[in-house]
């Protein structure tokens, strides 16, 4: 990753040489009505500040993933391989930024070094997986909400596999299909390689379904944010001496307050998902105005590389600098149903012993 830096750091400073060269007198001259090949994308408005900008937040945003891989690594190992809902969610997140930030980097390198947009069918590729990857971005973050809000709120426990395989393949699923659906209108577009689709079906059903997965998120994360509050008003405060209430209630009490810190944690990361998108709509809506300024290109690539950052931060105030410490949360399997039948069976035993 340090090596990928270094080459969006040598790719930026040739974009400003190239971009600073571009007007100077060629050596073979070519008759005027012989459109250069490069015409289009070094004259495109912009495109000197939306690559520039591109590029930075690539950066930044390829650091960020570093950070975080490297951190969950090390705290996994400590834990002697443990990876708890708090750490799995980062993890996710960061494993598929990880995929966007290099599509990213393939997409605008090569306009960078040739000043045209890659080839096709290889310019097709690289966008299709472009929206295959934002799509599983989204719906990964969406059932990740909607199952946490299952959980807390509804009390809802389903079995979603070892390292949520079950919310992986249907995220997967779903976003392959919606990306191969539109294969055939993929290709080189204004600055590089994306969909080029001219009726305005495509940015609706991109703008209907922004605001769908946004508005699921945010209703999830208010209303478990919102339990989490209740809990911990409602929950008094553990008691170690075993006077006040015996070991079972002191054990349920424990696991609630668990269960909300993990809770808390994980909300964390849904909240820099949804500010992370919000600046798509405009986006789209201006697509299909056919309005599309230069503020809205900064906008969305500023935006999606953020959101990298933003999940360092959140992940540094969850887990700390360091690497080392138990992780408190890892002992809690609240958020499977195995866990969460075992506590019932248990509370019931005792209770049919106090009988």
């Amino acid at each position: 990753m340090v090596s990928l830096n270094l080459v969006i750091l040598i790719t930026l400073s040739l974009l400003i040489k190239n971009s600073l060269c571009q007007n100077l007198p060629s050596p073979t001259t070519t008759s005027p009505t012989t459109p250069s090949p490069t015409e289009a994308l070094t004259d495109a408005e912009g495109f000197v500040l939306i690559y520039s900008v591109n590029y930075i937040f690539v950066l930044l945003n390829s650091i960020s993933v570093a950070f975080i891989l490297v951190r969950i690594y090390l705290r996994w190992r400590y834990n002697k391989r443990k990876f708890s809902m708090a750490l799995r969610v980062p993890f996710y997140i960061t494993l598929l930024d990880a995929l966007l930030v290099m599509l990213q980097f393939i997409n605008i390198i090569y306009p960078t070094i040739y000043l045209e947009i890659l080839p096709q069918p290889y310019c097709s590729v690289v966008a299709g997986l472009n929206i295959a990857v934002v799509s599983f971005i989204r719906f990964m973050v969406a059932g990740i909400a909607i199952s946490t809000y299952l959980r807390v709120c509804r009390r809802v426990y389903f079995d979603y596999g070892t390292y949520d395989w079950k919310i992986w393949l249907i995220a997967g699923v779903t976003s392959i299909l919606l990306a191969g659906s539109g294969y055939k209108n993929y290709g080189p577009a204004k600055y590089w390689c994306a969909s080029t689709i001219s009726s305005k079906y495509a940015p609706i059903f991109s703008s209907i379904l922004s605001i769908s997965v946004i508005g699921t998120c945010f209703f999830c994360y208010y209303n478990t944010i919102m339990e989490i509050r209740y809990v911990r008003k409602d929950t008094p405060e553990i008691s170690n001496n075993g006077i006040n209430c015996s070991s079972s209630i002191n054990s349920v009490e424990k696991n609630e307050r668990i269960e909300a810190r993990v809770t808390r944690k994980v909300a964390g990361y849904i909240l820099v998902f949804i500010i992370q998108w919000i600046p798509s709509i405009p986006y789209e809506v201006s697509t299909i105005l056919n309005y599309r300024a230069i503020w809205t290109f900064v906008l969305i690539v500023a935006s999606i590389n953020l959101g990298g950052v933003g999940n360092a931060i959140f992940y540094v105030i969850n887990e700390g600098w360091t690497s080392q410490g138990k992780d408190s949360t890892f002992d809690t399997e609240s958020s499977t149903p195995s866990s969460a039948s075992t506590k019932r069976i248990q509370t019931g035993k005792e209770e049919e012993e106090e009988e």
